[in-house]
């Protein structure tokens, strides 16, 4: 492994979250290193359907689809009786139509637009025809990235602290690696019986369909310097 300069960006985990985190930071001419526990990327992310919902997207106004970030937050709190966080789903919305676009522009998702409904009051169901995961297309364009170093098969052990407490690296099992940010893209833990046990004890016996790499190191490394 490389040894990278102090400035540059640490991202923990190469699923959807951290290749898309790469992505944006490589494209604002950021130098970064991608450290992926598992033998390829993914994680969770890859196990979705192929598509998205965005509303306010670019493609929505190509095809005159008349939508919004405030109308899509609506659908989904009177879907869920408003038992979700308000503020959370009002900021995924806002975000869900610069998203496609990003996907567009930086990963070349062409995406069409269905008449799936299922609750939503407006076409925002984005999909492609091309046979690959969301995933895919992420890594493909991490992979042109210059600015972008990935080691897979690359576990993080645990976060480094300065004597302020900051977060100033990681370390992994071929050394400590410095960084000005780390940026934690890990969190998935539907593998582990033991994070499951203490967060939704009745899901502890349900078969998990997921990713075997799911099992929430990122949440133990945050808890272990103090994370609540």
């Amino acid at each position: 492994m490389q040894n990278m300069d102090a400035s540059d960006i640490i991202v923990i985990g190469a699923g959807g979250c951290g290749l898309m985190a790469a992505l944006v930071a490589a494209r604002k001419g950021v130098r970064l290193l991608l450290l992926e526990k598992t033998d390829k990327p993914g994680g969770g992310t890859a196990f979705s359907s192929k598509g998205i919902r965005a509303a306010g997207s670019r493609r929505q106004r190509e095809l005159k689809i008349d939508d919004s970030p405030e109308l899509y937050a609506q659908d989904i709190l009177r879907r869920n009786n408003h038992e979700s966080d308000a503020g959370i789903i009002r900021q995924l919305t806002k975000t869900s139509g610069r998203v496609a676009d990003f996907l567009t522009d930086a990963a070349g998702i062409e995406f069409q637009i269905g008449e799936f409904a299922f609750g939503h009051s407006a076409q925002r169901s984005h999909s492609w025809t091309a046979d690959k995961t969301i995933t895919d297309f992420l890594f493909a364009a991490v992979a042109r990235e210059k600015n972008i170093q990935v080691c897979f098969s690359t576990p993080v052990l645990s976060l480094k602290q300065d004597g302020s407490s900051a977060v100033v690296g990681v370390a992994t099992k071929e050394g400590e690696i410095a960084a000005r940010k780390i940026i934690l893209a890990s969190g998935g833990y539907g593998a582990s019986r033991e994070l499951l046990s203490r967060y939704i004890p009745k899901a502890v016996d349900i078969p998990f369909p997921g990713h075997a790499g799911s099992t929430g190191d990122g949440i133990k490394m945050a808890v272990a310097i103090g994370a609540v």
